[in-house]
């Protein structure tokens, strides 16, 4: 029986680096969230996927909604990869 392959769902990543946009893809399932008006509504952070309310997310720098608007990103991954990486190309 051959194993199904898990359907993903491709986002853009900006790279601070090079300057331009790149493929991102992340579990079909994840719940991905750029707004929302219920700060107790449940997402995934779109970097690791952990699942936490949206009024506890940051807004990422790089993982972006086809408008230019950043998905939520839990405390950890903002400030552990997307700060560092920020701060690491601008000097």
């Amino acid at each position: 029986m051959e194993q199904e392959e898990a359907l993903m769902a491709t986002l853009r990543r900006w790279n601070e680096a090079t300057r331009e946009y790149e493929p991102y893809e992340v579990p079909d399932h994840w719940k991905l969230l750029a707004y929302s008006n219920d700060m107790d509504e449940p997402c995934n952070c779109a970097l690791c996927g952990r699942e936490l309310a949206f009024g506890e997310c940051y807004t990422s720098f790089q993982v972006h909604t086809p408008a230019g608007f950043g998905y939520m990103v839990c405390e950890a991954c903002h400030f552990s990869i997307e700060v560092p990486q920020r701060m690491a190309c601008r000097g």
